[in-house]
This record gives structure tokens, C-alpha cells and sequence, in this order.
């Protein structure tokens, strides 16, 4: 038994599941101010929604444990980050996180309570060294194997479900572009992607090839829904809101578990054996292949959509990467070295 699940032992028996517990006026007040607070600092609306999320469970556990959070002492966020740990099965990196969180929350309320706690988990190292998540990039044999995987399945949308994987793979989007790419968005005279909606909410545009223009115009061509704002990739649920459209986007579950059932089976056959591949390695492997290929990193940035060049290079050193870099790096010292025996010893002469 967790140490979450032995404090509340004497409240309830069961395991409980905090999201299922309602913010009072207290926590929405905190929320609100929170939010406020990030907003005049600057940050990113899709930083200050992740951190409200974030900031609710916290809330929540408080809620629960019947403390207020502006009196809350050190054993309590021991508490909160042991139940992070345990019941939330949290890793090192997303609790640094929330560590983060906790305390723009109290530099915010100008609250002093949390700095004895973060002092002591600054003095014992409690969440330095939090690993940055590489996912694996793939080969293009590699590509192949999943794609042909996944059009093996005994299913009425494969045909749709591949060429929305292929078009993450060709143009290196983040998954939620591609699924709600309109008919608006695709401009097949200059054969390219405007993407209106992004993670950093700045539009962008990405080129496609002439092969992928000609399939994509056909799977347009047959879908039922074919007005400007219709989903290019139509999902058969019905739009939540039938003002801004007759159509729903294929979800994001879908389309990862489909990913991932195809990995986890060539996985089964010895066929891939990488870590972590998801179905975001599509994005991830097309980056560090248009860096590799000779495009600046500016440019890259550019078709990426990142914000900060620091996030592209970023890319640029993950371990096949530098790897390689190292190898050309030999390469030239090399031939600089050979060069100069070669002058001396034409000197000698």
C-alpha cells in the first residue's frame, strides 16, 4: 500500500480516484488567480492550460486531505509528491514538473510556504538529473514494416488510416495538425499544407510531394463531406458542434493505438527492437532527417513550427546524431592531419 493510500485509509477503504473530486470556491479562486498571474508573466496559452491541469490535482489531493493550500508545511508536498509517485505512478521528469509548478504558484501568491520544502529537495539533488525524453527515431525500412502492418488489418478505414500516418511521416507534423486539416488548409495548386492551428499558435506551411498531392486529392475526392471546413481525415461520429461543421477529426486515440499495435507486433517478430517508438518518432525522425540532410536550422524550425530554435536544436543531438556529427568530425581531422604529412614530407624533397 502507497503512502497516499495509508493517509486517506481512515477517511475512505478504497482506492480513490482524485480527479472524480469537484474544486470548491477556495481552489477555483487559486485557479483563477494562477492563471492571471501567468497570463501578465507572458506564457504561452497552451503552457498556462497544462499547468492549470497540473495545479487542479494538486488542489484536488489538498481538497482531499482536508488542508489549505496557502498553510500547507513540508511533509504535506512530501505527501503530494509521494502520491504522484505511487498512485499517479508519476516519473522523475513529470514531478520536477509539477515541482516547477508549485512553485511559480507560490511566487505568485507571494506565499513563503513552499520554500522550505523546495530547499530541502534542492539540498538532496531530488530532482536534478530528470533525463530528457528521446524517442526512437526510425528507418525508413523501418516506416515501411509499421505501414504495411497497419494496412494488414481487417479493417473498413486502413486505406484512410495509412495515408494520414504517411502524411505525418512525409511532412514531420505534430499529430493534432494533421487531424484537423480542413479542406480549406490544402492548397494543391502549390502543393502545400497550411496549418492554422498549432501548438505555439503561429500558422505555418509545409510542402508536400506531387505523389502525395495526387492521393491526397483522391481520398478528398471520395470522402462524403467536401465543403472548405469539412476534416480531410472524417471521422463517423458526429461533430460536437454542427456549427462549425458536418464533420468530427479521426481521434487521437485511434489513430496512436492503431500505431502502436502495429509496433508491438513487429516488435513480437524481432523486427523492431527500439525503445521508444510512438507514433510521434514519425515527427521526430523527419526533423532529424531534414538536418541531416543540409537545411538550416532555421529553416528547419520554420517547416517544424517550433517556437524557439533551442526546441530544433534540440533535435540535433540526439545520440544517432552526434554519433555521426563525431564520425565526420574524425573524418576532417583526419584529412587535415594527412594534409600536413603530405607537405612536410614534399618539403623534405
Amino acid at each position: 500500500m502507497s503512502l497516499f493510500n495509508q493517509l486517506i485509509s481512515n477517511i475512505r477503504p478504497n482506492k480513490i480516484d482524485i480527479s472524480k473530486i469537484e474544486l470548491n470556491e477556495k481552489s477555483m479562486k487559486l485557479l483563477n488567480k494562477f492563471c492571471l498571474g501567468m497570463w501578465s508573466d507572458g506564457r504561452e496559452p497552451v503552457t498556462i492550460s497544462r499547468n492549470l491541469s497540473d495545479l487542479s490535482i494538486f488542489l484536488r489531493f489538498c481538497q482531499l486531505m482536508n488542508k489549505n493550500p496557502l498553510k500547507c508545511k513540508k511533509a504535506d508536498f512530501e505527501s503530494f509528491f509521494e502520491y504522484l509517485q505511487s498512485d499517479r505512478e508519476c516519473c522523475k521528469s513529470t514531478r520536477r514538473k509539477y515541482h516547477n509548478m508549485l512553485s511559480v504558484l507560490y511566487q505568485i501568491l507571494d506565499s513563503n510556504v513552499y520554500d522550505e520544502y523546495k530547499e530541502n529537495a534542492k539540498s538532496r539533488g531530488r530532482f536534478k538529473n530528470c533525463d530528457e525524453v528521446h524517442y526512437s527515431r526510425i528507418s525508413e525500412k523501418e516506416y515501411e514494416m509499421i505501414l504495411k502492418e497497419i494496412y494488414s488489418r481487417n479493417s473498413l478505414t486502413k486505406c484512410r488510416d495509412c495515408l494520414l500516418i504517411d502524411l505525418l511521416w512525409e511532412t514531420g507534423c505534430r499529430k493534432g495538425e494533421i487531424l484537423n486539416l480542413k479542406y480549406q488548409d490544402v492548397d494543391f495548386p502549390e502543393k502545400k499544407l497550411n496549418i492554422p492551428k498549432t501548438k505555439v499558435h503561429k500558422a505555418r506551411s509545409v510542402p508536400i510531394t506531387d505523389d502525395m498531392a495526387k492521393i491526397l486529392q483522391d481520398h478528398m475526392d471520395k470522402n462524403k463531406y467536401k465543403c472548405p471546413i469539412c476534416h480531410v481525415f472524417q471521422s463517423t461520429r458526429k461533430p460536437k458542434d454542427p456549427k462549425k461543421g458536418p464533420t468530427s477529426p479521426v481521434s487521437d486515440s485511434h489513430i496512436s493505438e492503431i500505431f502502436k499495435r502495429a509496433v508491438d507486433n513487429l516488435r513480437e517478430e524481432s523486427k523492431i527492437s527500439k525503445p521508444l517508438v510512438v507514433i510521434h518518432s514519425l515527427r521526430h525522425s523527419r526533423i532529424v532527417q531534414l538536418l541531416r540532410s543540409g537545411l538550416k536550422v532555421e529553416e528547419v524550425q520554420l517547416i517544424a513550427g517550433h517556437e524557439n530554435i533551442e526546441t530544433t536544436m534540440w533535435y540535433a543531438h540526439v545520440p544517432e546524431f552526434e554519433d555521426e556529427i563525431h564520425g565526420k568530425m574524425r573524418d576532417q581531422l583526419d584529412n587535415e592531419n594527412n594534409s600536413k604529412k603530405t607537405k612536410k614530407s614534399n618539403k623534405k624533397r
